[in-house]
């Protein structure tokens, strides 16, 4: 029993033809035997040629090979016709000789780089000059600063911590000076003033106690001081919320 396989040219005759036709179109093997000479040389020869020379030629003789090779290696089955490519040899550029063109050498690249200007030579930066012990400069010893002594308040003002500790003996007051205009007791009235502006002077509520005054002062008939204090209270505090009923006390004690 044969196990040989068949080739595809043999079973197919489309393919047959193809196969056919790819052979006539493709070089013939005198016109390829001639190219791979002629590669061989030109590789010869450019063991003394610069590899960029060579570049171009070697890239179209290869891209040429190439084409051969593929017109020519048909695959069939497992089988098939091979090629043997060809080994071109690799030279390194730089242990080339330098390419002439029109009998005129280029210099060679150590001439080039001798010719190249050389970056200035920096000089070494000048050491740090150090003080000798007798040029230095005394230094004077700084005195330190005096203790900064806190602002001692004005007799009669309050800070905003005592004011909120203090508010509800201020509002105490307040309430008792209040009651006794109410009440028509104006002694009492006048005492819980007394002991408001001897304790906190200017509290939260100084502005009303003198309000309170100058209105009790009026209802027990001193009214020629009612006016006065009601005339210094709107020259000192014209906008105060208090100026409208002050002065309406100031017209009612106007003689």
């Amino acid at each position: 029993m044969n196990d040989e396989p068949k080739r595809l040219v043999d079973e197919d005759p489309g393919f047959a033809r193809l196969v056919a036709a790819s052979r006539g179109d493709g070089p013939s093997r005198a016109e390829v035997d001639e190219l791979v000479s002629l590669t061989r040389r030109m590789v010869s020869a450019s063991r003394w040629r610069p590899w960029r020379w060579l570049g171009s030629g070697a890239a179209i003789v290869g891209a040429s090979v190439l084409t051969v090779v593929a017109a020519t290696s048909v695959w069939t089955g497992r089988r098939g016709t091979n090629v043997t490519p060809v080994a071109f040899p690799v030279t390194n550029p730089a242990t080339e000789a330098p390419l002439v063109v029109g009998g005129i050498e280029p210099e060679p690249a150590r001439e080039k780089a001798a010719a190249a200007p050389s970056p200035p030579a920096v000089d070494d930066p000048a050491p740090p000059v150090v003080a000798s012990p007798r040029t230095r400069t005394a230094v004077t010893p700084v005195h330190s600063a005096k203790p900064v002594v806190p602002e001692v308040r004005a007799q009669g003002t309050s800070s905003p911590a005592s004011e909120l500790s203090t508010f509800d003996e201020e509002l105490a007051l307040l309430t008792a000076a209040r009651s006794g205009l109410h009440s028509h007791d104006i002694p009492s009235c006048l005492r819980a003033i007394e002991r408001y502006e001897s304790r906190f002077g200017s509290g939260l509520f100084a502005e009303e106690m003198q309000v309170i005054r100058i209105d009790a002062l009026a209802s027990s008939g001193e009214r020629a001081q009612a006016h006065v204090l009601a005339q210094r209270f709107l020259n000192t505090s014209p906008t105060s919320a208090y100026a409208a009923r002050v002065r309406v006390l100031a017209e009612r004690t106007r003689d």
